[in-house]
């Protein structure tokens, strides 16, 4: 992921890293890749080792090691994105690279930076681009027109095949619609309120589930949101789908309306696992993950939206 440099103070950084270690959102490790282009705004982020203040300080909060690389130098670039991803899968952890270059054109199309940093933008007005250095280096005969035309077709290529391909998360399991009637219901509630004798259910939850059987002992009971809401999971994944629902207090509910997830009471000789009843349905079941996040909304939301596109097939909420 790249961590914007000019807002590396700002919440959505530290949330993010924040929940790399997180049960649920652990990725094994992740890398980092800021951008830093040493202007903000108006304000230089000049290099400074006296005074030893960097964009990448934030990361200090989960410890993870810092490469500085020179962005005119794509060989040593590589070889930092070498390193970080060897670091990352030696050791399922999180790596940040500091790609140090500059913005030939301010912050924006219509900022004249010369106003502001007239000395820095004249160095950078007579200073030649990354592709122009590299051309030089390795002594390449070909125009850098050629080559440019040449990789845009390669990247659209790229860009077709990768669209045509089928979305999914690998794994094969069969899907089917059955129709919702009472017996199948009743049938679903059963294995809902099942507890296995080690779980000692609180008064609240065991009264809770004496509800659910009470709303499914004819057609015309009455249904209450919580049990609803469990239902309508419940035959999603009896069907064959996934589900997965994330976020501050979802297993409880933060209202105390769904009760997703049982802890077992005191009185137990050992430790007993939190109980989830949706994971306990039946053995061709979908796969039903909870996951209470951090005390965060914006980290919580963008990781949500890529779980969602990665895996194509799971309904994440």
């Amino acid at each position: 992921m790249a961590m914007p440099r000019s807002r590396a103070r700002q919440g959505i950084v530290m949330e993010t890293l924040n929940m790399t270690r997180k049960d649920g959102y652990a990725l094994g490790g992740t890398v980092h890749v800021i951008v830093n282009n040493q202007i903000g705004f108006t304000t230089p982020n000049r290099m400074d080792a006296e005074a030893q203040s960097y964009c990448t300080d934030i990361a200090r909060m989960i410890d993870a090691p810092v490469i500085r690389v020179n962005a005119d130098r794509p060989d040593e670039v590589m070889r930092a994105a070498k390193l970080a991803l060897q670091y990352r899968m030696e050791h399922e952890a999180d790596v940040v690279i500091d790609l140090i270059g500059y913005r030939r054109l301010g912050h924006s199309e219509h900022d004249i930076p010369a106003l502001t940093q007239p000395f820095q933008q004249a160095a950078i007005a007579t200073h030649q681009t990354v592709t122009e250095l590299y051309h030089a280096a390795i002594g390449e005969e070909t125009t850098l027109e050629a080559l440019r035309a040449e990789a845009l077709q390669h990247l659209q290529t790229a860009s077709r095949q990768t669209l045509s391909r089928p979305r999914g998360d690998g794994t094969q399991r069969t899907k089917r619609t059955r129709p919702l009637s009472l017996a199948r219901v009743q049938s679903l509630t059963a294995a809902l309120i099942r507890t296995p004798p080690e779980v000692r259910l609180h008064d609240f939850v065991r009264n809770v589930t004496a509800k659910w059987q009470k709303s499914v002992a004819d057609e015309n009971a009455a249904v209450d949101w919580c049990f609803a809401e469990n239902l309508a999971y419940a035959t999603l994944l009896d069907d064959g789908h996934s589900v997965r629902i994330s976020g501050m207090d979802v297993g409880r509910g933060t209202f105390m309306h769904r009760h997703a997830v049982w802890h077992s009471q005191g009185g137990a000789s050992r430790a007993v696992e939190p109980y989830v009843p949706l994971q306990n349905l039946g053995v061709h079941q979908g796969e039903f993950d909870i996951v209470n996040s951090p005390l965060t909304e914006e980290a919580v939301l963008g990781f949500e939206y890529g779980y969602s596109v990665q895996t194509g097939s799971h309904l994440a909420i």
